[in-house]
């Protein structure tokens, strides 16, 4: 989701990691 991509700075691989 891209509430959990931000911020991108504290979780970059979380978000790339998320659908």
């Amino acid at each position: 989701m891209a509430a959990n991509c931000l911020p991108p700075i504290a979780k970059p691989i979380h978000c790339s990691s998320a659908p």
